[in-house]
């Protein structure tokens, strides 16, 4: 059986207890507690499982979108106006400012999330799917998928680039690939880790799998929900070399979110993808001279 409540969807099956009817508390107007541990309607008592069929309302949606771009106007504008004002006063921050902006929006969305949330009565717990049966095979999920994506998409992401260098030129790279390669600022390649291991994949999915994926196929569209926010999370990166990979990573964790209801489990699988995505990074050097090597042996 699959109930609705408050923007949020649960099922289970339904026990019942001799048809006397148990006492309940805090329940809301329908005589339900949302999403606590045990449902009791008329003496039948439920475990309930949190699905990713959440109905958000559509203007909050709409609220928290253009909370996001307002975010990324204005830490679009924070590094240009920074390096414009640098010469005046004989300072050199490097890509402190660029950094400094992403997580600008990281923390401006983690905020709106919070009052996007607190409207629908959704605790982080429940919306990351940390009260979900089984979350430690869920992590493992998306532990896994983050290791066998990694070779996939670096694949796909490999030929792009020679067919982008063969006919249009060198490809540009990431901003943030650029940053890494650019600096060996500790401090600064340290944060950068913090950002794209932690805070980019939790804000990230929370928006784009936990949100704007749900409040789509709500409407009764689900391809166009799994297609559009994919290509959407793909156009963000802004970028021609990682486009497609990105869209076919994003579909990935879409269907992760669908297969064990929990937004954690693509949470996780986002963040060790970047995780091995840096180490690679870091490591370019190495790893080209071994395959340099080993071609040559062959």
């Amino acid at each position: 059986m699959t109930r609705q409540t408050n923007g949020r969807s649960w099922s289970g099956n339904w026990e019942c207890n001799s048809g006397r009817a148990l006492p309940s508390e805090n329940k809301t107007a329908d005589g339900f507690p949302p999403f606590s541990n045990r449902h009791v309607e008329a003496g039948c008592i439920s475990s309930p499982r949190v699905t990713s069929e959440k109905t958000w309302r559509p203007d909050a949606v709409l609220m928290l979108v253009s909370g996001l771009l307002i975010a990324m106007s204005l830490a679009g504008l924070g590094p240009a106006l920074v390096e414009k004002l640098a010469p005046r006063y004989n300072a050199s921050l490097g890509d402190w400012p660029k950094f400094a902006s992403t997580i600008f929006v990281h923390v401006c969305v983690i905020i709106m999330l919070q009052v996007f949330l607190h409207v629908h009565e959704v605790s982080w717990r429940e919306f990351l799917g940390l009260d979900t049966p089984g979350v430690g095979r869920k992590l493992l999920i998306g532990l896994g998928s983050g290791i066998l994506v990694v070779p996939l998409l670096l694949g796909i992401n490999w030929a792009i680039s020679y067919l982008l260098t063969h006919f249009h030129g060198p490809p540009v790279e990431q901003q943030v690939v650029t940053m890494v390669k650019a600096n060996s600022d500790v401090f600064l390649r340290i944060s950068l880790a913090i950002a794209a291991i932690v805070t980019a994949p939790f804000v990230e999915e929370a928006v784009f799998r936990g949100v704007l994926y749900p409040a789509i196929k709500q409407r009764g569209h689900r391809l166009l929900a799994l297609f559009f926010t994919a290509l959407l999370f793909a156009g963000v990166h802004a970028n021609l070399m990682t486009f497609i990979p990105l869209a076919l990573f994003a579909i990935v964790l879409a269907l992760l979110y669908d297969k064990t209801g929990a937004l954690l489990t693509p949470m996780v699988t986002h963040s060790v993808f970047n995780a091995l995505n840096f180490v690679l990074l870091l490591n370019e050097r190495p790893i080209e001279h071994f395959f340099r090597r080993l071609l040559e042996r062959i």
